[in-house]
């Protein structure tokens, strides 16, 4: 078994097509659909199965058992393929649609703006049979999938439960710090107080009448 790296798997996404806010969420859905694994399988109850990197579905896209998907390289070209398939975007990845890939984010960003180079693949024909698109479609595409997958990391900051949860531990360690203040503060003055009684006397008895 072989498990990529993010940098590894943004390497593949570039070569096969991906660009641009698309490459950072093709890098995203990968970790989340198999976490780089390449022999990643999955059986849904359908009796259909996602294979590779992409989990690409074999019944959804019956071509994907023709290809070497264990094949990073061939995996991230199928990818692609659906992706343009799908008018530009991610909506054929469940882990896109539901938002789980948004955990990925920060991730993917930094992997795909270091792609690792995969080094050359024959995708040759493969791509062929892709309908071109026109570059408009896919930059409004690939900007939707972006604002999409940033709203879902989005969405815990703007649910007042968890700040309620943050503003509650904030206090919390608030307060502990201010008891610890408080009983040092306390053992100090019980050594001081006496000391500084002395010191008085003594400066009293001192005194020339």
């Amino acid at each position: 078994m072989t498990t990529l790296t993010p940098a590894q798997i943004a390497g593949y996404a570039r070569q096969a097509g991906f660009s641009g806010p698309a490459l950072v969420t093709a890098v995203a859905v990968a970790l989340a659909e198999s976490g780089g694994r390449t022999d990643a399988t999955n059986v849904n109850r359908n009796g259909s199965t996602d294979r590779g990197v992409w989990q690409l579905n074999d019944k959804a896209h019956p071509w994907v058992t023709s290809i070497n998907w264990q094949d990073p390289a061939a995996n991230a070209a199928g990818a692609y393929r659906i992706y343009r398939e799908a008018g530009g975007t991610f909506r054929p990845w469940v882990t896109f649609t539901n938002g789980s890939a948004g955990r990925f984010q920060l991730q993917a960003t930094q992997a795909a703006g270091a792609p690792a180079d995969p080094g050359s693949a024959d995708n040759a024909g493969f791509l062929d049979h892709i309908p071109l698109l026109g570059d408009a479609a896919d930059a409004a595409g690939a900007a939707r999938d972006g604002v999409r997958l940033a709203a879902t990391g989005a969405a815990w900051v703007s649910n007042p439960h968890n700040w309620l949860r943050v503003v509650y531990v904030v206090t919390g360690g608030a307060l502990i710090i201010a008891g610890v203040q408080l009983t040092v503060s306390g053992r100090v003055s019980k050594v001081v107080a006496p000391i500084s009684s002395t010191v008085k006397a003594v400066a009293t008895k001192g005194k020339v009448s």
